[in-house]
């Protein structure tokens, strides 16, 4: 979209042209989807079928170093949309 390339998520809306800026309301896009949710791969509602985080070294499917791979990777993704 135009405000992801130009770095522009945040957003004023005017609520009111009577009442003026004390009811502005400021606000960001969270997602390039368009709505608010988790990153994906990182999605542990009942509906989901992302994997959950495995911390025990001990169980065969031991996941953590991947899954904070993955999210950092996420974090710095979206973090790109700001300046």
């Amino acid at each position: 979209s135009a405000r992801g390339r130009r770095r522009a998520m945040e957003f004023t809306w005017r609520g009111s042209p009577s009442l003026g800026p004390k009811a502005d309301v400021k606000g960001f896009i969270l997602s390039q989807y368009g709505n608010y949710g988790p990153p994906p791969g990182h999605c542990y509602d009942q509906l989901c079928s992302d994997p959950l985080w495995q911390d025990n070294p001990a169980l065969e499917d031991y996941n953590v170093p991947i899954m904070v791979q993955r999210f950092e990777a996420a974090v710095n993704k979206k973090a790109a949309w700001f300046r």
